[in-house]
């Protein structure tokens, strides 16, 4: 990916969780920066819902299999192609 295509998926990405419930759009930055940062992991975020706990995502590039390993570790669901953060 070049830092242009990087740079629209994270305004992307920021325009999805600026509709969702503050602190569950907290937990899921903290997902997508995780997986970026340590395995140049990237996903789009789509469909988020204003005051919603749950997010659609899709597979860009990168290790697809750290998505569950940090979704698990910091405490949100994969159900699917769904991101949910239960306790937010």
């Amino acid at each position: 990916m070049t830092s242009q295509d990087i740079e629209e998926l994270f305004i992307g990405n920021m325009n999805q969780l600026n509709k969702l419930d503050i602190a569950s759009a907290s937990m899921l930055k903290a997902l997508v920066q995780a997986l970026e940062e340590n395995g140049n992991v990237y996903i789009r975020l789509e469909g988020a819902v204003a005051g919603g706990h749950a997010v659609s995502f899709s597979y860009v590039a990168g290790n697809q299999a750290m998505i569950e390993v940090f979704a698990t570790a910091l405490g949100v669901v994969v159900a699917g192609d769904t991101l949910e953060v239960n306790h937010a």
